[in-house]
């Protein structure tokens, strides 16, 4: 499985989505197809390396989709479509992974993310503050849910969280 998610990586550096996406969903088959051979220990780390691959694909589907998935960028009616389908098959993807590996806080955080650039507050909102809690050093997931209570009007619980983030050590150690 391994082998195929390597490959799939390489196509995706190489600009080629499509055959990417292909690669990442044969590595995650075979990886899925050996998990119930596995010994439990073995089965965790597979469960986590299925949900990074499918975490992965969901990336690839929002870095093609226009604008490589980011707002503030005019698009027409056709790319909005591309753009919204690309979304619902980034999400779908990290719901897999959290299947898997329902800790995995890349995929939360990206779920958290497209809910956000979705314009779904309250659930974006939710959805961050639980991958804050399941992992409270991911610096990324933090900042977003900053950025989500901003958003919100509400800085003073973004400075906290922030300020939170310095006291653990989320945002270095420098």
């Amino acid at each position: 499985g391994i082998a195929h998610v390597n490959l799939g990586q390489w196509y995706l550096e190489q600009g080629n989505t499509t055959y990417a996406i292909k690669k990442f969903k044969k590595g995650a088959k075979v990886m899925k197809d050996a998990h119930h051979r596995m010994v439990p220990i073995e089965q965790r780390a597979n469960s986590e390396c299925i949900a990074a691959t499918y975490t992965t694909i969901g990336n690839a589907y929002v870095s093609s989709a226009p604008g490589g998935g980011q707002g503030g960028v005019q698009i027409t009616q056709k790319e909005m479509d591309i753009l919204i389908d690309s979304r619902a098959k980034a999400l779908s993807s990290y719901e897999k992974a959290r299947e898997w590996f329902p800790t995995h806080a890349q995929a939360n955080c990206n779920i958290g993310v497209l809910l956000y650039q979705s314009g779904r507050m309250d659930e974006a909102e939710a959805q961050l503050r639980h991958t804050v809690q399941i992992q409270p050093m991911f610096l990324e997931c933090r900042r977003t849910y900053a950025a989500v209570l901003e958003a919100s009007g509400r800085a003073a619980e973004a400075r906290r969280l922030m300020e939170e983030g310095q006291r653990i050590g989320a945002l270095g150690r420098f």
